[in-house]
């Protein structure tokens, strides 16, 4: 199996928080459209829907195609360490262990992969032949 490095990594990282911010900030306009006081009454309200957003973008997306948008580009999947599609489960813990605080910058380390790779038992390699 061919690991992808952290280049890509990063690259995945960035269309990927692009992706997840346009979402999210798609749904604050719209919710902001239809409950205006509500949005500002409560500055917390971003949040409230940025991180459901984040959670199921990775979880969904991944559980339906083992990829992402940043993926798609970079032609790498996640896989189990056997090199087959992770479970359910599996992909549930990645997409937790996204929010540990650390993980983003777990590549500048030199591990090759981030903490919730470790965790969850999988990782990203390439698809190109």
């Amino acid at each position: 199996m061919n690991v992808s490095g952290k280049g890509i990594r990063l690259f995945n990282f960035i269309i990927d928080s692009i992706a997840i911010m346009t979402i999210a900030y798609t749904l604050y306009f719209i919710f902001y459209c239809i409950y205006p006081n509500f949005i500002s009454e409560n500055p917390d309200t971003f949040n409230i829907i940025f991180y459901p957003v984040y959670f199921l973008y990775y979880y969904i997306m991944e559980a339906l195609t083992s990829k992402t948008i940043g993926k798609m580009l970079t032609k790498t999947i996640v896989v189990d360490k056997l090199g087959n599609k992770p479970s359910l489960f599996k992909l549930f813990i990645r997409t937790i262990a996204r929010i540990i605080p650390f993980d983003q910058i777990s590549y500048l380390f030199g591990l090759g992969y981030g903490l919730h790779d470790l965790i969850s038992n999988t990782i990203v390699i390439s698809t190109k032949k």
